[in-house]
């Protein structure tokens, strides 16, 4: 079976992310939560293939240089007829006044202006020459380059993708969906005929646990690494706070990390260009957010007046929390209740929801993504 290169690796991981991106999709629509964390980047950037082996990039660049040459010497020599010519002429109108010019004088600037003028056209027909030289260098160029098949350049038999979603813990609800959309994804692409761009290479999936921490999804991305070194492409983490960690991992080897995260902070990071997202990021959702729940306030006949906000101490959750308060106090809306808790920790959401009742809020924001911690207060 043939393998990706290394250096081929990386052009296959970037042509993936947009097909990567697909399969994501699918995962998420399967689970939605925080699991929409980034903002499509774009159509994923694409890297434009190797250069051709039979190219002569250095004669290209030797007939151009030689061109530009000759046609600097065609000038010169251009100009020099001109001075001569002058020279002439100025000699020419002295004589006519009759002001003493020796007449040998004229005959020999004649001559100069004749072997000036003679060597302009030689030089002219060098620069022609040496520029019809280089432009059938570059044509030559183009050639060989088209004439190289695609499928000597990028071609593979299979193209793995890591995935690092929670498989175990408090979060595996999350990974076992994950997978599943992914799964059916790949599925159907192969069934499909692969990916077309690649000459049908197939799609495999390398499925690693990201447990229940943010250290063990960074150890999973490790483990990946050294388990599989010909992947291209790495999709997860799901909770923000692992897809930080995970990230860390997949950055310094160089491999994109597609990552449903929506902290701001995971794609935003200096340095880290190999992540990307689909999700719009934190501190843009508080937006969505109120505009989504303004027209049933409004149906509801609800002025929101006071509001609690309250939920998780997660990467992604903070940041939101932060731009509603922010959002509040601009529009002078009191937030009589705030709290928080470590992901997945509400075990006991009585406290939280006593507090809740007791400031008799018109509107709770509850900004969580755990599912326990949201139906728990919930209930």
């Amino acid at each position: 079976m043939t393998r990706p290169t290394n250096g081929a690796r990386k052009v296959i991981g970037w042509r993936l992310l947009a097909a990567l991106l697909a399969i994501l999709s699918l995962a998420a629509a399967a689970c939605g939560d925080d699991s929409s964390d980034d903002a499509a980047p774009e159509p994923a950037p694409t890297t434009a293939a190797p250069a051709v082996d039979s190219v002569d990039t250095e004669a290209l660049e030797q007939a151009q240089a030689d061109a530009d040459a000759a046609r600097a010497e065609a000038d010169a020599a251009a100009a020099a007829a001109e001075e001569a010519e002058a020279a002439l002429a100025e000699a020419m109108a002295q004589a006519e006044a009759d002001e003493g010019v020796d007449p040998s004088i004229v005959a020999d600037l004649e001559k100069k202006l004749q072997e000036a003028q003679e060597a302009a056209v030689e030089a002219e027909a060098l620069a022609a020459a040496e520029a019809e030289a280089a432009a059938q260098a570059e044509e030559a160029a183009a050639a060989a380059a088209a004439a190289v098949p695609v499928d000597d350049r990028m071609c593979v038999d299979e193209v793995v993708i890591g995935t690092v979603w929670p498989m175990s813990g408090t979060f595996s609800f999350v990974g076992s969906a994950e997978i599943a959309g992914a799964t059916k994804a790949v599925e159907d692409i192969n069934a499909a005929g692969g990916i077309e761009s690649l000459c049908g290479a197939t799609l495999r999936l390398a499925i690693y646990d990201a447990g229940g921490s943010a250290e063990e999804a960074a150890t999973a991305v490790e483990r990946l690494l050294d388990d599989e070194p010909e992947v291209s492409a790495i999709a997860g983490s799901w909770l923000s706070s692992f897809s930080l960690a995970a990230t860390e991992v997949s950055e310094r080897a160089g491999i994109p990390f597609v990552t449903e995260s929506f902290a701001d902070s995971v794609t935003d990071r200096e340095g880290f260009s190999h992540v990307f997202g689909y999700s719009p990021p934190a501190s843009a959702i508080k937006g969505l957010i109120l505009d989504a729940i303004q027209p049933g306030l409004d149906q509801a006949g609800i002025t929101m007046e006071t509001v609690a906000v309250v939920g998780s101490t997660s990467a992604a959750a903070v940041p939101l929390q932060e731009a509603l308060l922010a959002e509040f106090s601009e529009r002078g809306i009191e937030v009589a209740v705030t709290d928080t808790w470590a992901p997945g920790g509400l075990d006991d959401p009585s406290g939280v929801a006593t507090k809740i009742a007791n400031a008799d809020v018109d509107v709770i924001f509850n900004i969580a993504f755990a599912f326990s911690d949201v139906s728990g207060l919930q209930n």
